[in-house]
Order: C-alpha cells, then structure tokens, then sequence
C-alpha cells in the first residue's frame, strides 16, 4: 500500500515538473513578450532619426544599434521594455560633446515636453546640459550628461517665488487714516536702504497734525505727531 502511495506521488511530482518545463519552454519561444523586438526597434531608429542602421546588437535589457546618418555614426542604447533611448552617441572617433540641436532631439524623441531652452552648465565637475520643458501644464527641468546624452535627472522646475507688491498710495491713504482721523495733507513715497515705506501727513479736527508712515511692503504703519 505504502509503495502505491509513493509510486502516485512520484507521478504527481513528475507531472507538476513537466508542466512547469512546458510553460517556461512556451514562454520563452511562443507566449508573446512585452519586450521590443528586434524589428521594432529598427523601426524606432528609423523613424524617429532617419540614417542607415548598420548593426544591432541585443544585450539583455537593452539593444544597442549602430547606425548613419549623413556621414556621422551614431549608437543608441534603446530600453527592450519600454523602447526609451537610455544612451546617445557618437562612435567611430573620441566621445565628443553632443550638440545642442541633438539634445533638443533627444528630448523630442523621447517626448520629455515642449523644449522652452537648453543651456550647457557643469555641475559636479561634469558637463551637463539643462533643458527647461513644460509638459501637462508643468514647468520641468531636464539634465543631460553631455557626451552620452543620457537623462541625469527630471524634476519639476524651482517655483520663483512671487515678488513682493507695493501698496498703491490710495491703499496707504486708507490704513493712514485708520491709524489717525483727519484730512490727508501731503503724501510722500520715500525708498532708504531697501525700505519702501509713505509719509503721510494728516490734519487732525483739533489742528493738530500727524506724519504717518506706512510700510509699502507689508502695510505696517507708525504715528508720529508734530
């Protein structure tokens, strides 16, 4: 009884192993793969940059494609699952810089947002390029290295902060007047080491008089009476 049992699970076993084999094997060479395929990622090249493909070579996660355009040869590294251009460049010759009109290219191709500038800085000691985008509504700030031409970064861009208003000298009348009652005599705009502030003077009902001064920025006021 004992060896029957063993027996049948030894068969159980054995057919579970197959099944998985089989489905490996199906996945591997019939299931269909969310990975590009070698044809659409020529495809990709093709129209996105124009230039004969020379050689394409499938590395695992990525392809690398070789290819000429008007002269100049260039090699991509092209993501298999998402189709992204990770890397840019010129092959053939020393890594040289590459140029703004490529970076522009780059960022198009890859639909990173409507370009606004792009501007060559170094940070770190290593040449980047800094692209400014808007994309969905959103202000971006793209980094490229500058020789390969791969995405260092892409984060929204540093919201300038608003700048401060100045009171309209009506504005400054009414908190004048809230500070003192009386007739408005005399209204100054005075600026002193960066603060903006009115003078204004005001008679009072009883013929006193008083000198307001209001902060143009903030609205601040302090009486002074003569």
């Amino acid at each position: 009884m004992k060896k029957k049992v063993i027996s049948s699970l030894g068969f159980i076993l054995f057919f579970f192993i197959m099944i998985i084999i089989v489905w490996l094997l199906l996945k591997q060479f019939v299931l269909p793969s969310d990975e590009l395929a070698e044809s659409e990622v020529k495809q990709i090249v093709e129209e996105r940059y124009g230039g004969v493909i020379q050689e394409t070579e499938n590395k695992g996660k990525e392809f690398i494609v070789s290819f000429d355009r008007a002269g100049q040869m260039y090699q991509l590294h092209i993501n298999r699952a998402s189709g992204e251009i990770e890397e840019m460049s010129r092959i053939g010759e020393e890594k040289q810089r590459l140029t703004e009109q490529e970076v522009k290219e780059l960022v198009q191709t890859a639909s990173l947002g409507e370009i606004d500038s792009v501007n060559l800085k170094e940070k770190s000691g290593e040449e980047v390029f800094v692209a400014q985008v808007v994309k969905d509504g959103e202000a971006r700030e793209i980094t490229l290295h500058a020789v390969t031409g791969k995405v260092l970064s892409n984060e929204l861009a540093n919201e300038q902060p608003p700048k401060n208003t100045i009171l309209t000298e009506e504005e400054a009348i009414e908190i004048a007047l809230q500070a003192v009652q009386g007739e408005v005599d005399d209204v100054d705009l005075e600026n002193e080491e960066d603060h903006v502030f009115y003078l204004i003077e005001i008679e009072t009902g009883d013929e006193k008089e008083a000198i307001v001064e209001v902060n143009a920025i903030t609205g601040e006021s302090t009486v002074t009476w003569d």
